[in-house]
Parts: C-alpha cells; structure tokens; sequence
C-alpha cells in the first residue's frame, strides 16, 4: 500500500492548535496516589517509560497532585490515568459537545461511502498549553509527572478534543 507509513499505533501530535484548562476558584488539596500492588509496578515503569519517549509525559514540579490510578486490562499494558474527580469540581466547564447520533446519521443519507479512523491515542495528541498542565499532574515512584496532552478523565477532555477536530476538519465535519 502506498500510504501504509502513515498508519501507525504511536499517537502523534496535532500541529498548531493548544487546548486550555480554565479553573475558577480554589484548587483543591493535592491528594496522593493509592499504593499501588508489586506486582504492577513493572508494568507501570514501563508504560511511564514509553509515555515519557513518546513525548506525552513530561517530569512535573506541580504543586498540584491528582492520584494516580491503573486499572490492568486483561492481556494488555495496564491503564494508566489520573482521578481528576476533585479538579473537575473547579473546572468550568467548556459546553462543546459531539452531535446527537441520530444527527450524525442524518448527513449520511444518499452518501455513497462512509469511512472511519481509529485515533490512536487521540485525547492524548491535543496539546495542552504549559499553563494548564499543571492539573495533570501526578506522583509516581517518588516522581512527578504531567501529561503534555489532554489525559481522559478530565471534565473537558472531550470539549478539547471536538474543538480541535472542529479546527481541522471544519464544523460541518463534526457534527
């Protein structure tokens, strides 16, 4: 195939769009990671490897921390992310939102092809701006890390993600 370099698993980064966290009012405490089991720990240290190697974490002097949170997958790498249920509390929320489905359905009608693409990563490859990194952060192994993407869990991670596919494939594109 004459495109099939171009198709990977590494999730790459989207070029000249920043997404912004706004947070009103007063941060809450930091709160400390739950211990998490041996047994995981070394699966853990490498997912942190690769995340830092692919240029999604970055070592962090937050003063802020979210606790960390890995659920193991069966036959995967375990699933890294933060509890960000205390943060979310103080984010204002961003009201951009996917079309209802039935909606979407709609623009298909008398379409001759459909097709679909699988992001790898996807909330991961939207830039966060320096200033809101901060809110990502979290401690493991006696280190502090912050995502330099949009992690999953945050009240506007999916608001960021539609602006910026707003930004590159137009409104109409996404709903």
């Amino acid at each position: 195939m004459k495109h099939q370099g171009k198709f990977t698993k590494k999730p790459g980064k989207c070029k000249g769009f920043e997404y912004t966290f706004q947070v009103q009012g007063q941060l809450p405490k930091s709160t400390y990671s739950r211990p998490l089991p041996l047994a995981l720990r070394p699966a853990v240290s490498e997912v942190t490897r690769q995340l830092m190697k692919a240029d999604i974490l970055e070592e962090s002097h937050s003063s802020y921390l979210n606790p960390l949170t890995v659920v193991q997958r069966e036959g995967k790498s375990p699933w890294m992310c933060v509890d960000a249920r205390k943060l979310n509390q103080v984010m204002l929320p961003d009201r951009t939102k996917v079309a209802p489905m039935q909606e979407i359905l709609q623009r298909f009608h008398g379409t001759g092809y459909i097709t679909t693409l699988d992001l790898s990563s996807a909330f991961l490859q939207v830039p966060l701006d320096e200033a809101s990194r901060k809110y990502t952060a979290f401690e493991y192994q006696s280190k502090v890390y912050q995502y330099k993407g949009i992690p999953y869990v945050f009240r506007n991670s999916l608001a960021g993600f539609m602006r910026v596919l707003q930004a590159v494939l137009g409104d109409e594109a996404c709903g």
